[in-house]
């Protein structure tokens, strides 16, 4: 499931959504909430709306005092207990519960983010992480993901301002200098391509071929450069081996490898990461219980595909 434009509403949803629009124009942010949270369970991944909720729900909470702050984590607590739902949908609706009252919470922001991927609305999930850090602006955890989620989009330039401050936060931070440095060379690649010609797919042979390069641009991470921070995050884990975080990192580097390598092997190695993940999490994340099944069906969907005459 695409993002969802503003042309791609009926006329009705598009009046919803200038209302609201004038609405945030006029500070009255809790109409835009009223507005905007109903649509967004019809039109999950409808990016524009959701952005502009955020952004209504974000002056409403920075408007509160600090004892009215204090006082809604109660309500807080009541409406995070929603953010198990398995459907993305529903799961993302859940997640609104709690934003539109808080919209920093680190919780329901990486489950949108989750929920989000599933539908494959990477821009939405983008968005989530980057509410993380402007509520929470020293996590390089989250810092970390949403590089690499703007490389998955083939957004190198912003990967590497994204690296580039996590080295501020953290100088020794050796996995954001080496993603730096790989987000950098994937710019120049990408910056050198466009530029040698006025139009870029005059270098192209036909469309199709326009197609796959524009495909192609979003895998900015080179068999090398993957295997390097698989190595980097091993050595990681021998020091802080308990970290889900570098656990989960790892499996989806080998779930990134399995499209440029051997498929079988790197399914395999994804599929063993994302299961040790889950269990010393204590077998309650349901998304990474999720990744592990998805990789065992790709790894025989790929056997499969070597099988057939």
């Amino acid at each position: 499931m695409a993002d969802l434009k503003i042309s791609d509403l009926s006329a009705q949803q598009r009046e919803v959504y200038q209302r609201a629009k004038g609405a945030k124009d006029s500070q009255n942010y809790g109409y835009v909430i009223t507005l905007m949270k109903p649509m967004l369970k019809v039109l999950p991944t409808f990016l524009e709306g959701r952005q502009l909720l955020r952004a209504a729900s974000i002056q409403q909470f920075e408007g509160l005092s600090k004892m009215k702050k204090s006082m809604i984590g109660m309500s807080v607590a009541a409406a995070a207990m929603g953010l198990n739902k398995k459907d993305p949908a529903e799961a993302m609706a859940a997640c609104e519960e709690v934003l539109t009252v808080d919209p920093f919470h680190k919780a329901a922001n990486t489950k949108l983010a989750e929920a989000a991927r599933q539908l494959e609305s990477l821009e939405t999930a983008a968005l989530a992480h980057l509410t993380i850090k402007q509520g929470h602006p020293k996590d390089t955890a989250n810092m970390h993901t949403l590089a690499q989620l703007y490389m998955e989009m083939g957004q190198p330039q912003k990967a590497e301002q994204m690296y580039e401050e996590i080295v501020k936060v953290n100088p020794a931070d050796g996995e954001a200098v080496s993603g730096a440095k790989n987000a950098s060379a994937a710019r120049t690649s990408m910056e050198g391509r466009w530029e040698t010609s006025e139009d870029y797919r005059g270098i192209l042979k036909d469309e199709k071929q326009s197609i796959e390069l524009e495909q192609a641009s979003k895998v900015q991470k080179s068999e090398e450069a993957i295997l390097e921070q698989i190595e980097g995050l091993n050595a990681e884990l021998e020091q802080q081996p308990d970290s889900l975080v570098t656990m989960r990192k790892i499996a989806q580097l080998y779930e990134q490898l399995a499209a440029n390598t051997d498929p079988n092997e790197n399914y395999e190695m994804a599929a063993q990461w994302y299961y040790y993940t889950w269990d010393q999490g204590g077998r309650a994340d349901g998304a990474i219980e999720k990744k592990y099944d998805e990789m065992g069906f790709k790894r025989i969907d790929t056997r499969m595909a070597e099988l057939r005459p």
